[in-house]
């Protein structure tokens, strides 16, 4: 049975587009700006089933990342540095200001 699940695009974002897919089936498709004050670029929610696959790629930097949804998943994040995209659950919910 499908669960909530949001995806929190944060760091490092400045103007990219990312696509975020749910086993092939594209969800969204965002440009992506991180403020410095927020910490938070984009949040989408979805509904997805634990051991579905969610794909983020920022096509302009030839990247991408797949990320198994687990059964407790609440919230998935997904940061931008300079080896790549970091995707995983988050421990707790973030707080953004």
């Amino acid at each position: 049975m499908p669960q909530p699940l949001e995806v929190h695009l944060q760091a490092g974002f400045t103007g990219q587009t990312v696509r975020v897919d749910l086993d092939g089936r594209s969800l969204a498709a965002v440009e992506a700006r991180t403020p410095l004050q927020l910490g938070l670029a984009h949040r989408l929610a979805v509904q997805a089933d634990p051991g579905q696959t969610l794909t983020i790629s920022v096509p302009a930097r030839s990247l991408v990342c797949r990320y198994t949804i687990g059964a407790g998943d609440e919230v998935v994040t997904v940061n931008l540095t300079d080896a790549g995209l970091v995707v995983g659950p988050a421990r707790e919910r973030p707080v953004y200001f």
